[in-house]
This record gives structure tokens, C-alpha cells and sequence, in this order.
């Protein structure tokens, strides 16, 4: 590398740039507003000495720095508003998310209500079916209603008469959700008043209410936990 003497300092190592010249460098910057990286460079009169006998060329190299605060200060606004965007996104991404768990909360509280009122008509008109209207409407309504829970047990009428139905349900069911002939008897109530001009006594009628509910409660206890949301939420035969 190249050093020179320089008085009062002594050698040191010094970089000759190409370009130099006996005439002063204009750094003034063009305008004032200047946004780029580049670095002025202003540069010294090329000054010739003796010294020691010695013919030494100094030149001196500054960098006046406005470039770079500058190259600076626009990188600072550039952060902020990166930061600055960034925290927006933020904020949107948030509130978004926000609306849609309002609108999920709300979605499953009309469902809920929805399901809720559906059940409590259905169990309103069913009790009053059982317990306002005529006799021999009681008793039909009790017995589309066993059916109903015959066929959940997947055990269908078809084609079968009403006395080989019976047989059929005492021996698939009997002993198991009631007891023997209880099923046989309820049957029996139920042809009388539908195919003649006999109406169930009330005490009947309780009998046969109390059957369905008991067979419906014992439905119900055999179930999982699956099948008795089934039961009481989609079917809502309990």
C-alpha cells in the first residue's frame, strides 16, 4: 500500500483516487429535496511540497455526509410506514375475525332457540292431544304416537294385522321395555275405539297414557348418549 508524510502527523497510508485535479470539486447538491444514496464528495486542492528533498502530493477526501442522512432519513419513513401498514393489517385482520365469531355466536344461538321452540310446540300440542281432546281422539293419538316409537325399534306394522301385530311386539318387546301383555292390552283399547261406537273410560285412557309414557321413558333409558339427543332433539319423541 502507499503511505506519505505529512507534517506534524507523520506517515500514514493514503488511498490516490483517479480524477484528481488542481481545480476545487463543486459538491453542492442540485437540489435540496434529494432522496438518493449517493455520497458528494468534495475534494482539496492537489498541493505540491519539498519536504526532506522529497516531492510529496497530498490530496484530501471528505465526504459531506448529506447523501447518506438522507439514504437515512428516507429508510426511517419508510420503517414507519411499514410498521404503520403493518399495525393496519393488523387491526382489519382482527376486527375481521371478531365479526366472524359474532356472527358464529349468533348463528348458534337462533339455532338453539329455533330447536328449542320446535320442541316445546311439539311437546305442548302432544300433551294436548292427550289430555283436551275427545276420548276417542285421545286414544288414536296415543297410538300413532306407539307407533312411532315401535318403528324408532325398527319394528313396522306393514301389511300385518292389528291382533298378529300385537303378538309380534309381545314377543320382540315384551319383558324387555314392559311387561308381558301390557302391549296386548293397549292394542285392544285402541281397536275398540277405533273401529266401533266404544269410547275409552278415563281410567282406560290413563292406563293407555300411562303405557306410552312409560314405554317412551324406557326407550329413552336404553339409550346412548347419541341416541337420546336423537330422541329428544331431532325425533323429540321423550
Amino acid at each position: 500500500w502507499i503511505e506519505v508524510y505529512l507534517t506534524g502527523y507523520g506517515w500514514g497510508p493514503f488511498e490516490f483516487t483517479a480524477g484528481y485535479s488542481n481545480q476545487t470539486i463543486d459538491t453542492t447538491p442540485t437540489t435540496a429535496t434529494t432522496t438518493t444514496a449517493t455520497e458528494s464528495t468534495e475534494t482539496t486542492t492537489v498541493e505540491s511540497t519539498e519536504e526532506h528533498g522529497t516531492t510529496t502530493r497530498r490530496s484530501r477526501q471528505t465526504t459531506t455526509g448529506f447523501g447518506r442522512h438522507t439514504l437515512s432519513h428516507s429508510k426511517t419513513e419508510a420503517t414507519v410506514t411499514t410498521v404503520v401498514e403493518i399495525n393496519e393489517d393488523i387491526q382489519v385482520s382482527s376486527f375481521g375475525n371478531l365479526k366472524y365469531i359474532v356472527y358464529a355466536v349468533i348463528f348458534i344461538a337462533l339455532t338453539a332457540l329455533l330447536i328449542y321452540l320446535r320442541r316445546a310446540v311439539i311437546l305442548y300440542l302432544r300433551k294436548q292431544h292427550f289430555t283436551e281432546s275427545s276420548r276417542k281422539s285421545r286414544m288414536g293419538y296415543m297410538y300413532e304416537y306407539t307407533e312411532k316409537l315401535l318403528k324408532y325399534l325398527k319394528i313396522n306394522r306393514d301389511d300385518m294385522q292389528y291382533t298378529v301385530f300385537a303378538e309380534h311386539v309381545e314377543e320382540s318387546l315384551g319383558n324387555i321395555y314392559f311387561s308381558p301383555n301390557e302391549f296386548r292390552k293397549f292394542m285392544n283399547t285402541a281397536l275398540k275405539s277405533s273401529f266401533s261406537e266404544y269410547s275409552p273410560e278415563n281410567d282406560e285412557l290413563k292406563k293407555c297414557l300411562d303405557f306410552t309414557t312409560d314405554f317412551a321413558k324406557e326407550i329413552y333409558m336404553r339409550s346412548n348418549s347419541i341416541e337420546k339427543i336423537y330422541l329428544k332433539i331431532i325425533l323429540v319423541l321423550i
